[in-house]
């Protein structure tokens, strides 16, 4: 098993973003001091992992994410959870085609020597497919 330690600037940088407060996010994930989160931003100890997972659910980022896997910007982070959660919903055969397109699109990027979308644009497109589909749960 392989050991992981919270990334504390991304959890510092994930709650500033979040307009969150030490105090708050603390009584939030259940700490009983804001000190608590004080030192998980500074790489000063680890907590349980139901409090990691509390943890990036109030600030909408993945678990991994805050261990330092993926993107660095919280936004994009939130994107690509945004799109993982829309494929879960897609058929199996669906799916495969989604993952097909990508794949072409990508290699199409690297042969262009460039991303195929800027990481802002990619949250940005997340954030409106998001908004969409919340009028649309609203309106049924």
């Amino acid at each position: 098993m392989t050991y992981r330690r919270l990334d504390g600037k991304r959890l510092a940088r994930a709650r500033a973003l979040s307009g969150i407060s030490q105090e708050k996010l603390a009584e939030q994930v259940g700490f009983e001091r804001h000190t608590s989160i004080w030192k998980l931003e500074r790489d000063m100890g680890d907590p349980p992992s139901s409090r990691v997972a509390a943890i990036a659910d109030a600030l909408a980022v993945s678990v991994d994410w805050l261990f330092g896997e993926g993107p660095d910007d919280p936004a994009a982070a939130a994107a690509d959870q945004v799109l993982v959660g829309k494929l879960a919903l897609l058929p199996t055969a669906d799916r495969a085609l989604v993952e097909s397109d990508i794949d072409a699109r990508l290699e199409r990027a690297r042969k262009l020597g460039r991303r195929a979308i800027p990481t802002q644009r990619a949250a940005e497109t997340a954030a409106e497919y998001t908004t969409d589909d919340e009028q649309r749960a609203a309106s049924q």
